[in-house]
């Protein structure tokens, strides 16, 4: 994925560095595929084969869809 901080160019400016919140962009281990990328021998819907998801988003995913 791209950096939505930097958008990819990997620098951002020295005077912006104490104004970015990095918990905006926690991950965390992908909940249907346990971090694997993969779910039922296909890539994870979810995660599309990252293995992780950004964590804010974690309490919308509908866990029953993948049962």
């Amino acid at each position: 994925k791209e950096c939505p901080v930097c958008q990819g160019e990997g620098t951002v400016d020295a005077r912006d560095i104490e104004t970015i919140d990095l918990h905006l962009f926690e991950q965390k281990e992908c909940p249907v595929c346990k971090g694997s990328g993969n779910h039922k021998i296909k890539e994870c819907p979810v995660c599309q084969g990252e293995g992780t998801v950004d964590a804010r988003d974690i309490e919308w995913i509908d866990l029953s869809e993948f049962r």
